[in-house]
């Protein structure tokens, strides 16, 4: 799956990670495999600092995440997303790919097999639209 979204977006956009703790050899390892860069903020505590986080948030022209605050953050601001989902169902997200009446700017991607993103890429269109708009 990650092969094929920075395949497509590398050289066109810049990616932040919002990812809480230790993400430095997460960082390295996308850098090497996919020759992607990624910017974390080091000064901002994730943990505890939700204000700064949103902050941060709101200045992203797209966010993509599982099921986290920083989905719920994004929505709760209106930034459009993409919140990655299993294939079974989650009591705040509605079933199959259904936009969640509290934040129409997240766009559901459920998987359609369990365990296993590569179909959900290839397969669902409205995960290929951001390869369009960017």
């Amino acid at each position: 799956m990650w092969a094929k979204f920075f395949g497509e977006l590398r050289g066109r956009v810049r990616f932040v990670s919002l990812q809480h703790g230790e993400t430095q050899d997460d960082i390295n390892f996308i850098r090497w495999k996919y020759g992607v860069e990624i910017y974390q903020d080091q000064n901002i505590d994730t943990w505890s600092d939700l204000d700064t986080v949103a902050a941060q948030v709101a200045t992203l022209d797209y966010v993509v995440s599982i099921s986290t605050t920083v989905i719920h953050v994004a929505g709760a601001l209106g930034v459009p997303s993409w919140v990655l989902l299993k294939n079974e169902p989650y009591l705040h997200w509605k079933a199959g790919n259904q936009v969640c009446p509290w934040y129409p700017t997240v766009q559901p991607v459920r998987q359609k097999n369990p365990d296993e993103w590569d179909s959900t890429i290839k397969v669902d269109p409205s995960v290929k639209t951001i390869f369009q708009r960017v």
